[in-house]
């Protein structure tokens, strides 16, 4: 699995959280010195107020999730990171299919390559239509509405359940399109969706 970009999306290496949490790569949450922005409010959140949920595959990732109480206010801010977001996401389902179909190739069953089985094309020819639906919506638009908020969240989820679903049991190793499907997910409830995340 491609690595996240957290560059990519809050465009240095300050984390960013937004109602109540925050995910960001762990030395960026470490660093004493370093700066957390609530997006919705603009107000820097102070390093005490933050909870760190423990979790091995955070830590296998090189990750941090913390929770802090969300300030009062909204700035509407959240548009341009949650195009980066989404940007970012369909990058690493993208370059995920394209490792799933490479692998598929690899594999034999019955005397026929997998990527060319009935049931595998498709199941990769669904996947790639939902990804190219995604690529081809405005992003911008999208992220304006709570129903363009919860077609993106839907649509991705779908697409990363469907990869988990086509590459079987490699879908657990490391590196893997569960990983990727519980990052996405993670992402996306502190990001996109609606409400205030909480311990």
């Amino acid at each position: 699995m491609t690595k996240f970009d957290f560059r990519r999306v809050f465009g240095a290496d300050q984390p960013t959280g937004h109602r109540g949490a925050v995910l960001a790569p762990t030395p960026w949450l470490a660093d004493p010195g370093g700066k957390i922005t609530d997006l919705a409010s603009g107000t820097l959140i102070d390093r005490g107020d933050l909870t760190l949920v423990d979790s091995p595959m955070w830590r296998k990732l090189g990750l941090a999730l913390a929770t802090y109480r969300p300030p009062a206010g909204m700035t509407g801010a959240a548009g341009h990171l949650r195009v980066a977001m989404v940007t970012e996401e369909l990058r690493l389902l993208d370059t995920a299919v394209h490792d799933a179909h490479q692998f598929l190739s690899t594999r034999h069953s019955g005397g026929v390559r997998l990527s060319t089985h009935p049931v595998v094309v498709q199941r990769m020819g669904a996947l790639i239509a939902g990804l190219h639906a995604l690529a081809a919506a405005d992003l911008a638009e999208c992220a304006r509405t709570d129903a363009g908020l919860d077609w993106l969240t839907d649509e991705i989820d779908t697409a990363a359940s469907h990869l988990i679903k086509l590459v079987g049991g490699r879908a657990m190793l490391a590196d893997n399109a569960v990983e990727l499907r519980t990052l996405v997910t993670t992402l996306n409830r502190i990001y996109l969706q609606d409400g205030t995340c909480s311990n």
